[in-house]
């Protein structure tokens, strides 16, 4: 629950430098509070020592796939909203990620 003085807090993953940069500003024009991560290894250290409200993340990481990732996340956070975001999804995919307690699934151009 955010508080009327506290921020959304929000992390992107993306190994994409330009798509997670540009979805952050956008981020942070509204107002959010928003953190930045560019593999699995990244975000898992980010996920530790914080809390994040919504987790944007892509479905293809360097380091590993978003699935793993969620699924690493989820053992000790429940309560973030996570979204997946790809451009190569498939509806195997799709399933899989809303199965592993995704909240939305979306496709990127």
């Amino acid at each position: 629950m955010i508080t009327d003085n506290e921020k959304a807090k929000i992390l992107v993953v993306d190994d994409d430098n330009n798509l997670r940069e540009t979805l952050a500003e956008l981020l942070e024009l509204e107002g959010y509070d928003v953190y930045q991560a560019e593999s699995a290894k990244e975000c898992m250290e980010l996920v530790r020592g914080d809390f994040f409200h919504v987790i944007l993340m892509d479905y293809n990481l360097g380091d590993g796939t978003g699935l793993d990732l969620i699924n690493e996340i989820r053992r000790f956070n429940e309560k973030s909203q996570i979204i997946m975001i790809t451009a190569h999804a498939s509806l195997n995919a799709a399933i899989k990620a809303v199965q592993e307690s995704v909240y939305d699934f979306m496709m990127t151009l």
